[in-house]
């Protein structure tokens, strides 16, 4: 576990989904750092997913000129696909490889569903006020206990926040500012749909 990695897409906007993409670039950012660092490469390539996921991830392989054994194990009826090869390999439901793949591409998405979930959870233990530079977990909090919530201390004016120790006009129109921003988002993006 030590060894696992995460990685941020950058390639998509916020909300965007796109498998293939992800995971080009995923595999294209993870393989040119180890070639950078002169770390040791893998000895084998297991890719989650079917023919079309297989497809993005030789494309950075072939960017990066790796050659390293790689396969794509697709969830469902549990075929292999393999590199220039039309047809996937269809393993017994007992043969221990297929036991092995099915073990690597589980332990994968356990990890990725505990990141997420964390990941969610620690973006719902925060607060919007925390976002703004200069907010940290004391200070909002301590806006929070003095003015109740973030919807009236976005209803405030500058010079109202002041009576808080630590606000000087400066933060305290910044926090405004940042509040009143967020909340006009909240309403263009509930006007769309």
């Amino acid at each position: 576990p030590s060894l696992y990695r995460r990685f941020k897409i950058r390639s998509l906007q916020d909300g965007e989904v796109d498998d293939f993409r992800s995971i080009e670039e995923t595999v294209l950012r993870r393989y040119r750092h180890v070639l950078d660092k002169a770390e040791p490469l893998p000895q084998f390539i297991l890719i989650d997913g079917g023919p079309i996921q297989l497809e993005f991830a030789m494309k950075s392989f072939k960017e990066l000129e790796l050659d390293i054994p790689v396969m794509a194990l697709a969830e469902r009826e549990e075929l292999v696909f393999l590199p220039d090869r039309a047809a996937p390999v269809r393993l017994e439901m007992d043969d221990p490889v297929l036991k092995l793949l099915q073990r690597l591409r589980n332990e994968v998405h356990r990890y990725a569903i505990t990141t997420h979930r964390n990941a969610n959870s620690s973006r719902l233990r925060r607060s919007v006020l925390e976002e703004i530079p200069g907010i940290g977990k004391a200070r909002a909090a301590q806006l929070i206990v003095k003015f109740g919530s973030v919807q009236r201390i976005a209803m405030l004016e500058p010079e109202e926040l002041c009576i808080v120790p630590g606000i000087g006009k400066a933060l305290a129109k910044k926090i405004i500012e940042y509040l009143r921003e967020e909340q006009h988002k909240g309403e263009s993006v509930g006007d769309k749909t």
